[in-house]
């Protein structure tokens, strides 16, 4: 056996082991994968029928591939080659042509809003689930960045989680850079985006500019900011029971047209620590789930709830106030 044949073995090895471990996928489900056409996407729908053959599973997949229409004969190029994929693997394929209607600013977000819309409204046509995406480890290690840039709470470290809700990530566990290897070493084909190639956007400048300076502090990094969030999201436990526990100590009925309510007396009585974390929830209510809350709107919610006397207003994000 080649050496490169070898790496790609282990490389199996590991995912299969990560998705037994983490219960990625589960007996009999029919997964809906998101597949854009890249090195990532076209890496995950290779290493499925192996992910279900190792570990039995009898999965019965499905593809979904979203054609923003954007990028000229890339889009169509990336289009054709998820097709002839999903062909050979006899897979059936969902293409939804968007033709360029998404535009403007915060494209990435919306594109991502509109993406997961598109699929959870397949999936509840057809029966699928859950929906199987191909982050890696490198896309949690910008995940975790940038909230911690954005936000600056330790709870926005608990980032993505192997499987969570109606997600599943298999390669979760797995590094950018070994992805990419494992595909040349299949020869499994795929396209690249251009614009993830230039520093346009809040994550392109955190994967082409940030983490490679600090590899040069630490080789590794990618490594340690997806355990960073993994320890995150074991600690976050701890720190959501405590929560509940105060939570229920301050929370009060709201009146008509509110959202939510404190008793302030009772939210004094609280330690800073989680008097900010009722407050961050309380900013919290109404929002979609998984919204993150601003530091500043926290902090200005503090300054409004330690008023002795008078009244006073916080804007909050969506239009809300208090």
């Amino acid at each position: 056996m080649s050496d490169g044949r070898g790496q790609a073995r282990a490389f199996e090895r590991r995912v299969c082991d990560f998705v037994a471990a983490r219960d990625v996928l589960r007996p009999g489900e029919r997964p809906l994968v998101l597949l854009s056409g890249g090195p990532d996407s076209m890496c995950l729908l290779h290493l499925l029928p192996i992910i279900d053959r190792r570990l039995s599973l009898g999965l019965r997949a499905a593809v979904l591939h979203v054609d923003y229409g954007l990028r000229g004969v890339a889009s169509d190029r990336d289009r054709e080659l998820v097709e002839e994929a999903c062909a050979a693997a006899g897979l059936r394929l969902h293409v939804e042509r968007l033709a360029g209607s998404l535009r403007g600013p915060d494209f990435q977000a919306r594109a991502r809003a509109q993406r997961y819309g598109l699929a959870r409204e397949l999936a509840r046509r057809f029966g699928y689930a859950p929906l199987v995406t191909a982050h890696n480890r490198d896309d949690q290690a910008e995940t975790v960045l940038y909230r911690l840039v954005k936000y600056a709470s330790p709870l926005g470290l608990a980032v993505m989680s192997a499987r969570e809700d109606d997600v599943a990530r298999p390669l979760l566990g797995a590094g950018a850079a070994e992805i990419r290897a494992y595909c040349a070493a299949q020869g499994i084909a795929y396209g690249l985006d251009a614009s993830n190639l230039e520093p346009v956007y809040a994550r392109n400048a955190i994967r082409l500019e940030v983490l490679p300076a600090l590899a040069r502090l630490n080789p590794r990094v990618g490594e340690t900011l997806a355990d960073a969030a993994a320890i995150a999201a074991a600690e976050g436990e701890v720190v959501a029971a405590a929560l509940d526990a105060a939570w229920e100590r301050v929370r009060a009925t709201p009146q008509h047209g509110e959202l939510g309510a404190l008793e302030l007396a009772a939210l004094a009585a609280e330690p800073p620590a989680l008097r900010a974390l009722c407050l961050r929830r309380l900013a919290a209510t109404g929002l979609p789930a998984g919204a993150l809350v601003t530091r500043r709107q926290v902090a200005a919610l503090e300054r409004l709830a330690d008023r002795r006397a008078g009244a006073g207003r916080a804007a909050l994000k969506g239009g809300r106030e208090a």
